[in-house]
C-alpha cells in the first residue's frame, strides 16, 4: 500500500508541473569567471537552463537560484498557467 501512495504522490507532482509551467532546481553553477549563475531545472517536460547575473550580496542579481522558478508556457491554449479548473481542462478536449 505504501508503494502504491508513493506513485500516486510522484504523479500528483508530475502533473502539478506539467500544467503549471513550473521546474524544481537539480543543480547550478557559476560560470563566466564568476559573475553569471547557471541554474538547472527540472520541469515535466524537459531539462531547462537558466541563466542569472550572480552577486554575492543580493542586490545586484541574485546571490542564490530560487527552488521553484516559472520556466515553461502550458500547452494548454498556450496560456501561461493560472487556476485552470477541471471543466475548462475537459472542455478543451473535444471527446
Amino acid at each position: 500500500m505504501s508503494l502504491f501512495r508513493l506513485v500516486l504522490v510522484v504523479v500528483i507532482i508530475y502533473l502539478g508541473l506539467l500544467f503549471s509551467g513550473y521546474g524544481v532546481l537539480i543543480g547550478s553553477d557559476k560560470n563566466a569567471a564568476g559573475i553569471g549563475l547557471q541554474c538547472k531545472y527540472l520541469t515535466a517536460r524537459n531539462i531547462v537552463t537558466a541563466q542569472f547575473i550572480n552577486g554575492e550580496n543580493g542586490i545586484i542579481g541574485v546571490s542564490n537560484c530560487p527552488l521553484v522558478k516559472k520556466l515553461a508556457i502550458t500547452y494548454l491554449n498556450n496560456q501561461t498557467a493560472g487556476l485552470l479548473s477541471i471543466r475548462r481542462l475537459l472542455t478543451h478536449f473535444r471527446w
